[in-house]
Order: C-alpha cells, then sequence, then structure tokens
C-alpha cells in the first residue's frame, strides 16, 4: 500500500512536469510568433518607406542613366534592410532564448523543491506509522510513544554540502563495487515503469547505505 501511494504521489508529481514542459513549450512559440510580427511589421514600414522615396526621385529623374542609378541603389538599400531585419530577428530570440531559459530553469527548481518536500512529507508520514506499529507490536502494554526517541525524517532535500568524509575513508578500491555495478547496469537495461519500482528494485538488494549511494549514483 505504502508503494502503490508513493508510486500515486510520482505519477502525479510526472503529470505537472510534463504540464510545466508544454507551457514552456507555449510560451516559447507564443513569443516566437510574436516576434516573428514584430520584424514582419517592421520590415513593411521600412520596405515602404524606401518604396516611396525611390518612387518620388524616379519620376524626378528622366534620364535613362540616372534611372539605372536609382534602381540600383533601391535595390542595394532593399538587400541590406533584408541583412538588418534578419539580425535584428536573430538578436531578439536569442535575447528571448536567455530570459525563457533563466525564467523555466526558476520555474523547474521550484517544482522540484515543491515535489522533494511532498515526497519527504510522504515517507516521514508512512516511516512514522511504521514505527508506532512496530512499537505497539513489540510490547502493546507499553504506552511509551517510541517515535519520540527518532530523529525526524527530513521534510526538505539537503542542502548541498561538501561530504564530511572522504571516499578513501570509506572504501579502498572501486572493485569492491563490482557487483554492485553490474546488477545496476542490468536493472538499468529493463523497462522500468516508475522511479519508485526503479530504486526499490536497486536499493532493496543493498546490505549497507555506501552500497545505496552506489546505486543510485549508478543511475545518473
Amino acid at each position: 500500500q505504502d508503494r502503490d501511494e508513493q508510486r500515486r504521489l510520482e505519477m502525479k508529481h510526472r503529470k505537472e512536469e510534463d504540464d510545466l514542459y508544454r507551457k514552456f513549450a507555449r510560451q516559447r512559440e507564443e513569443e516566437e510568433r510574436r516576434i516573428r510580427e514584430e520584424i514582419r511589421d517592421e520590415w513593411e514600414k521600412e520596405l515602404e518607406r524606401l518604396t516611396n522615396r525611390f518612387e518620388r526621385e524616379m519620376q524626378i529623374k528622366r534620364k535613362r542613366d540616372e534611372q539605372n542609378i536609382l534602381t540600383l541603389r533601391h535595390q542595394q538599400e532593399r538587400e541590406d534592410l533584408e541583412k538588418n531585419m534578419t539580425l535584428r530577428r536573430d538578436k531578439k530570440k536569442e535575447s528571448l532564448t536567455r530570459k525563457m531559459l533563466e525564467h523555466e530553469r526558476a520555474a523547474t527548481a521550484a517544482l522540484v523543491e515543491k515535489q522533494s518536500h511532498e515526497m519527504l512529507e510522504l515517507i516521514n508520514e508512512k516511516r512514522s506509522e511504521y514505527m508506532m506499529a512496530e512499537s505497539l507490536y513489540v510490547d502493546g502494554n507499553d504506552e511509551t510513544d517510541y517515535t519520540d526517541e527518532l530523529p525526524p525524517y527530513p521534510s526538505h532535500a539537503p542542502v548541498p554540502a561538501p561530504p564530511a568524509l572522504s571516499k578513501f575513508q570509506i572504501y579502498n578500491d572501486p572493485i569492491e563495487f563490482a557487483t554492485v555495478d553490474q546488477i545496476a547496469i542490468s536493472v538499468a537495461q529493463e523497462d522500468q515503469k516508475s522511479f519508485t519500482d526503479l530504486v526499490r528494485q536497486l536499493v532493496g538488494r543493498c546490505g549497507s547505505d555506501i552500497e545505496k549511494a552506489r546505486y543510485v549514483a549508478s543511475m545518473y
């Protein structure tokens, strides 16, 4: 039952992630369309200005040579305008991409923080229920709440910090994890329906926290 609840929460989180990424895609599409329309309007206005000036000057110039010069100049100005508008469009898109990435990173980080808190709360709740049931099973007549003696499970992901020990203080040679690594490779080749199932399949075979850390690290 606990596994089902954890899996349901994970599926809820996955839907939230999918919804967020679809929202990002819509926002990008809308902003890109806005830039295209903005550049197109500027192009049409500038082109109209160049064309009107060209037509006025052509009415004044009567000689064929002068008209040819005006025509060549107009063509060059039009080409320059097109290059300039293309450059402006690319710069606008580049600036937009940077802003959208910053916004998306912030929104994604906020979602990850929320989901981490929800998952840790669920784990903490189920852990408390399990420990309470175990304490009652050990001594049904003892009214002592053994859960009070346990350190609370964290409700937020820990802040990144330097490790307390170096890896050489924990193990001597990576070959010690040869079996662990091989199992991780084997599990990774199987089709896992959820992250919860993957983690349970890996850490369920662990004999120590070091092996659990090695398994989890292998997933990345």
